[in-house]
Order: structure tokens, then sequence, then C-alpha cells
């Protein structure tokens, strides 16, 4: 059997159309730098959720230092936020309940379960 140049041509660019396609695939678990809702990592409140008015992430938890932040933050609205779907109290209990369940040697006070104390 002989190959021609016309046939050797035709089975490089399909191998390496397959390559790019494998490629692709890899880099599919990424999410576009430019997309309006980035992969955060861990939100206590993450867009897609149904507490969530608006399409943005709240709350992240990805380090202790932002996980101490966010239960500060929370217990500082003295009113229900226009991005959140329930009730302040419910805001506040799960901030706290998400975030000493990722961090358990993050202690909270009684006080600190109260909303608008800041």
């Amino acid at each position: 059997m002989k190959i021609t140049k016309g046939r050797l041509r035709q089975f490089i660019l399909s191998e390496a159309h397959v390559l790019l396609e494998r490629k692709k695939k890899k880099k599919g678990n990424k999410k576009s730098p430019s997309a309006k809702v980035r992969n955060r990592g861990d939100a206590i409140f993450p867009a897609g959720s149904k507490l969530v008015n608006d399409d943005e992430d709240h709350f992240p938890i990805n380090s202790l230092k932002q996980a101490r932040n966010a239960l500060s933050q929370a217990s500082k609205y003295k009113k229900k936020p226009s991005w959140f779907n329930g009730s302040l109290k419910k805001l506040v209990a799960t901030v706290q309940r998400k975030v000493r369940a990722k961090y358990p040697s993050i202690k909270t006070t009684k006080a600190s379960a109260k909303p608008g104390k800041g």
C-alpha cells in the first residue's frame, strides 16, 4: 500500500485535531476568567443558591481568615441584605453553622448569633 503526500497530510491533520480536542476537554473544568461568576472556591451562599437573588457568591470561606471575617460580617447586618432570600436570623445562623462545620477550631458565642450586634 502506497501512502501519498495528500493522505499523509490528511492523517497528520486528523491526529492533530484529536490531540487538540483532548486538551480542550482537560481545560474544560476551569471557568473563564472573563465570566461574570467565577469559581471562587467555597462560599456559604454560592451564586447558584436559592437563597441568593443576584448572581454572586457571598461569604467565601476558603481560609480560616475568611471564615472569621464571614462570621464578623454576618453579625453586623441590622436588616436583611437585598441579595438574600430569607430572614436575617437565618443568614447569621447559616453562616455560623457552615463556618463551624468547615473549621471546628473556631469558637462562637451566643452574642455573635444575634444579628445587628456590630
